[in-house]
């Protein structure tokens, strides 16, 4: 597995546990250590692009993200569906998808 896809993962379990999501946060874990502010912008928009309406920016707290329902992931954080979510960032990493 990638590093991208267990950042996006981590994301999504976040989400999934309605936990709040910052940026500068981000950037003092393990996962996203030495990680730019746009590589973890990054991160979040694959998973706005696959679930465009599954966070929302948090009003007065800059940089920072929630789920807007956690109903949003409970037909997906199945064991199934993560499978194939890895089997396809892994496929798109290596055919560049990511880059372009």
């Amino acid at each position: 597995m990638t590093n991208q896809t267990n950042r996006v993962l981590e994301l999504l379990k976040r989400f999934n546990n309605n936990q709040k999501v910052c940026i500068d946060s981000l950037s003092n874990e393990f996962l996203w250590e030495g990680k730019s502010e746009k590589t973890i912008r990054r991160d979040l928009n694959i998973i706005k692009a696959i679930f465009p309406e599954s966070f929302e920016l948090i009003k007065g707290n800059k940089g920072c993200y929630k789920a807007i329902t956690k109903k949003s992931f409970d037909n997906f954080m199945n064991p199934k569906n993560i499978s194939l979510m890895i089997q396809t960032f892994n496929m798109a990493q290596r055919s560049n998808l990511f880059d372009s």
